[in-house]
């Protein structure tokens, strides 16, 4: 190669230290087709032209702001204004679409919050006659009947993970829905169906209600499944002393579950069903 040829570029080392950058990412660049040398000596240096300088330029900028290797690649074949223009626009396009998942995931950890908030103080073991509003949610397919414990976590499972998928932050305790003539007949542990409250509507999910009106609610210690038992012997109980009637389905809530503590007797549980006066 002519002497003069050579001083007219850059080697690898001065390259990367006019921008501030490892040799390596220059080797990273080459290898990805990106920024070849002009030409490499028998003996393995690297040379690059003046006009590499320029693209090193476009190139850790565009990094920058996260275009594809590819992106770039074909950006370098084939400058103009028309394609810097559509190359921005595609990249802010995605970066829209980040912005949106983070403000997605931040309302998310922000209605969690709420809820650990909410939970401090709350009473436990004593029932209460409420008004409720109107509560939407994503609810399972019924559960059949003869299901195992293995199918019934199946379907729970592929009914959490069709909402959230796997970029959805799970944001609120799963519940499940006691059909009222189980409940109070020999099946308090056979759930209907399985849901999750909504805190960010969905449109590709049908939502269900559970309408506004009048509630027996408990918020009691532990697991429902360790204390049903006991559960429905104090709720007849209050519901004769207070001349109530059940008017539908069980709803059981998590309030704090496995992601706040390993010991199911600290867990939180609510319990509600609606009522009638019969007064």
């Amino acid at each position: 190669m002519e002497q003069k040829k050579k001083q007219a570029c850059f080697t690898i080392g001065e390259l990367a230290n006019l921008y501030h950058i490892p040799k390596q990412t220059l080797i990273y660049y080459s290898n990805a087709g990106l920024l070849i040398p002009s030409f490499i000596e028998k003996n393995g240096y690297r040379y690059y032209s003046v006009d590499q300088f320029h693209e090193l330029e476009i190139i850790l900028n565009l990094r920058k702001l996260d275009v594809p290797i590819k992106e770039i690649r074909a950006f370098l074949e084939n400058r103009s204004p028309a394609a810097l223009t559509r190359l921005l626009e595609r990249q802010k396009a995605e970066d829209d679409r980040l912005i949106e998942a983070i403000r997605e995931k931040q309302t998310a950890m922000e209605y969690l919050l709420s809820q650990l908030k909410h939970q401090v103080g709350l009473p436990l073991g004593v029932f209460q006659t409420t008004w409720l509003p109107t509560r939407e949610i994503y609810a399972s397919d019924p559960v059949p009947p003869d299901a195992d414990s293995a199918a019934r976590m199946q379907l729970f499972s592929d009914h959490v993970l069709s909402i959230f998928g796997k970029d959805d932050f799970r944001n609120t305790p799963p519940g499940w829905i006691i059909r009222q003539s189980d409940f109070f007949g020999e099946n308090q542990h056979r759930t209907w169906r399985y849901f999750v409250k909504v805190t960010s509507p969905k449109e590709e999910f049908p939502t269900i209600q559970i309408p506004a009106g009048l509630y027996v609610r408990i918020f009691f210690s532990g697991t429902y499944t360790k204390n049903y038992k006991e559960l429905y012997g104090k709720l007849n109980e209050y519901l004769s002393r207070n001349h109530l009637e059940v008017s539908g389905d069980v709803i059981v809530q998590s309030i704090k579950d496995y992601w706040q503590t390993s010991n199911e007797t600290r867990y939180i549980t609510e319990f509600s069903l609606p009522v009638r006066s019969l007064e």
